[in-house]
């Protein structure tokens, strides 16, 4: 998601210069620190874990960016941290597919996490996942990949990859979970953004549900109907069979009842 977007993605070396609150609780001087050559890091998504485990650190950002000076091809990278002080240094958990014929072969960006519970049954064995990013992915890149009525980075659509441990994403599908409503050389749909879904207890009292429940939000922008941002019910307790609600475009007439 390279191009103009409803809500503007924040680079990391921004928020860095702007914000002293965030600066401060999160030590981003250690986070994507500046490379030397061509890099660029944008579109954080940070995660607060209740605690530490062996399995999951305190905390941990996801953002996007390219591994390689002067190329413009995003990956997922993370950096992780108990203390907010020391950081790890930039893993790349999800780069472009390989499989030529995906929806992604070209970026991957927009991390958007949630934790839940997501089951994959393999011959009667179920495999159970807690984590969840969503993504935006393309296949359209005119500078390395021309194609016939290919705009740069058009044609995005939505993927959803799983994992245990923060560091190594599975993908089950080369389909997007959400595809573009719009045409090749659209902009599409793209630049998740995931909650879970709350189950009331009570009046006054809520929880989060911790199965695969979740509300998504995307910008679309085509040329047809121009940019909107939508939110969708999507639930993904089934791995293999994802089941996916009716778009409702967001209001922006003030706050009303989903």
């Amino acid at each position: 998601s390279r191009y103009p977007c409803l809500f503007c993605c924040m680079a990391l070396a921004a928020i860095n210069a702007t914000n002293a609150t965030v600066e401060s609780y999160w030590n981003i001087t250690k986070i994507a620190q500046k490379k030397a050559g061509d890099f660029y890091q944008y579109a954080p998504s940070s995660v607060v874990f209740d605690s530490a485990s062996a399995r999951t650190p305190k905390y941990a950002i996801f953002y996007c960016g390219n591994t390689r000076a002067g190329v413009i091809q995003d990956h997922i990278l993370l950096q992780t941290s108990n203390d907010r002080i020391e950081w790890t240094s930039p893993v790349v958990v999800l780069s472009p597919n390989t499989d030529k014929s995906a929806f992604d072969t070209v970026h991957v960006c927009d991390p958007s996490f949630v934790k839940g519970n997501f089951t994959f049954i393999a011959h009667k064995k179920p495999v159970h996942f807690q984590f969840a990013l969503f993504y935006t992915g393309t296949d359209c890149f005119s500078y390395n990949n021309p194609r016939m009525g290919c705009k740069p980075s058009s044609h995005n659509q939505v993927g959803v990859v799983f994992s245990n441990d923060l560091i190594n994403w599975q993908r089950f599908s080369s389909d997007p979970l959400i595809r573009t409503p719009g045409t090749l050389s659209d902009w599409g749909i793209g630049q998740p953004s995931v909650v879970k879904l709350a189950a009331l207890q009570g009046a006054r009292q809520s929880r989060y549900s911790d199965d695969g429940k979740l509300v998504l939000f995307n910008t679309v922008g085509t040329k047809q109907n121009g940019t909107h941002l939508i939110w969708q019910q999507v639930d993904l307790s089934s791995v293999l069979h994802p089941v996916v609600g009716r778009p409702t475009v967001v209001t922006t007439k003030g706050l009303q009842t989903l």
